[in-house]
């Protein structure tokens, strides 16, 4: 039973952003994590396999995310890298880089305390004195 819903052999569901599938052996039942589900802009879900990588966020913000094995049971959505919206282009930002993206310089920070990247933007004039970032 999950959820109060009887759980059949193969059946999936998705709970915290994972996909799972029932397993059943005899009396015994588990539930097996084998993918994240990306968010779509438009509200629509995806299901992406251990490995994959995607980018995901709204408007000039964005990350890229990819689903990783975290052992024990247990797969995780993993942000990778930052990815800025620009006019000009899209900009992929590694944490603790900083770019130029036309008047602005736009930089990648990882939260100590939650571990989530975050973007910043700052004025193209500051790019070689902001602390805990660099050009890459």
């Amino acid at each position: 039973m999950y959820e109060s819903h009887r759980l059949q052999d193969g059946d999936h569901f998705t709970k915290d952003d994972m996909m799972y599938s029932c397993k059943v052996n005899g009396d015994q039942t588990d539930f097996i994590p084998f993918a994240c589900i990306q968010k779509e802009e438009n509200g629509a879900s995806i299901e992406r396999r251990v490995g994959c990588s995607w980018v995901e966020g709204r408007g000039s913000e964005a990350f890229e995310y990819t689903c990783k094995d975290g052992g024990s049971n247990k797969v995780s959505k993993v942000q990778m890298q930052c990815v800025y919206r620009a006019p000009q282009g899209v900009f992929k930002l590694q944490p603790g880089c900083v770019q130029l993206a036309e008047s602005i310089a736009v930089g990648c920070l990882q939260d100590t305390s939650s571990g989530n990247l975050r973007i910043e933007t700052y004025s193209a004039d500051k790019i070689d004195r902001l602390p805990g970032l660099r050009r890459c």
